[in-house]
């Protein structure tokens, strides 16, 4: 028998599992402004896959960070740019895509197969698409502008490749699907489900994913069949620019007002999260690197920032370790890459504080 206060030696033992094992360190955030950065950075993304050097370069899985820039305007002017780096942000280069037109922004670039695909949302409704193995620092990629299934005035927004297949969401509530970017595109949704313009895609699988845009119009999309939910957590006037599908039940959305939102059971109902600090007054990016870590990409008090969560959304930090004022100066980041074999390492693009470059903020242990 134990006495008061005397404790039992407890000997149990146990089974425990795991799919992914993995330390998480607090990130320290680092601005990256190489001298060919002119101009305001709209998109970004992490295309790379862990090697060991005997086949391919040597690289973690986060090493080639592919950026597209805003075209530089004015007269005589060249056409927009993939700004791109081969070790992780430490050196940069930039291509002209130049097959763009040079009065055109492109809106999303993705890596599907073996392509480089940069989209643009124009008078041609068109993606332009080159090799990935040609943007090495030495060669010039040599794209090829591909119209093929577009339909005329329901340009493409946003992106979302899972490797071989991509998605892509569109003015009036178009959906389009590619498998071989040198083919073009098919329709799998003629804006049947919405005519709203869609601002962002993320899938989770080709069975299912979510695209979200005016007037915080949702639509899921489940074996290549779109349908618009009945419930959304914002009103008219507001649109969803961000979402992140975590499973076919959790979603994740945000607003260019700022709202920020999470559903568990499939879009039915809808919860706000608050981010710490300041109200944002726009999420512009949701990412998640595992079931776990999410980083979410904000416009606060004129700023760009990036918020960490560690427990699947359900709280966040500001990054780095929830320091106010420690986010390099800029105007506003406009996408966010999360690399899934890294999960201290993000990337983020956006405007410069000069109001005019690009801006470029590594985020990594």
């Amino acid at each position: 028998a134990l006495e008061p206060g005397e404790q039992g030696k407890v000997d149990e033992t146990g089974d425990i599992s795991s799919q992914r094992v993995y330390e998480f360190v607090p990130i320290a955030l680092a601005a990256r402004e190489p001298k060919l950065v002119y101009n305001e950075l709209l998109d970004v993304i992490i295309c790379d896959a862990p090697s060991c050097g005997d086949c391919e370069t040597e690289s973690t899985g986060c090493q080639r960070i592919m950026a597209i820039s805003q075209t530089e305007g004015g007269s005589p002017t060249t056409p927009a740019d993939v700004v791109f780096s081969l070790d992780g942000g430490l050196t940069w280069f930039s291509d002209d895509i130049d097959t763009l037109d040079v009065a055109v922004n492109p809106s999303g670039i993705a890596c599907v197969g073996s392509y480089v695909v940069v989209i643009a949302n124009s008078a041609g409704e068109e993606m332009h698409i080159a090799l990935i193995s040609e943007f090495d620092g030495v060669t010039d990629p040599a794209f090829i502008q591909q119209t093929t299934g577009y339909v005329a005035g329901r340009g493409p927004n946003d992106i979302w490749s899972l490797g071989s297949t991509a998605y892509i969401c569109a003015d009036f509530g178009y959906i389009y699907k590619t498998t071989d970017p040198a083919a073009g595109v098919t329709v799998i949704d003629a804006g049947a489900a919405t005519v709203a313009i869609l601002h962002a895609i993320h899938m989770l699988s080709e069975e299912f994913g979510v695209t979200v845009g005016q007037d915080g119009a949702i639509v899921r999309i489940q074996s290549d069949l779109a349908a618009l939910m009945g419930v959304t957590p914002v009103g008219i006037g507001e649109d969803l620019q961000a979402v992140w599908v975590k499973s076919e039940s959790e979603w994740f959305v945000g607003s260019d007002a700022g709202g920020f939102y999470f559903t568990l059971n499939g879009g039915a109902t809808w919860t706000a999260i608050t981010l710490p600090g300041a109200a944002p007054s726009a999420i512009t990016g949701i990412e998640m690197s595992s079931d776990s870590v999410m980083y979410v990409s904000a416009t606060v008090d004129g700023k760009g920032e990036i918020f960490v969560s560690i427990d699947g959304g359900k709280s966040f930090i500001r990054a780095p370790r929830n320091q106010a004022n420690a986010m390099p100066g800029n105007d506003r980041i406009n996408a966010i890459a999360a690399c899934i074999h890294d999960v201290d390492f993000v990337v983020g693009v956006g405007l410069a504080d000069d109001a005019t470059d690009g801006f470029i903020v590594i985020g990594s242990d």
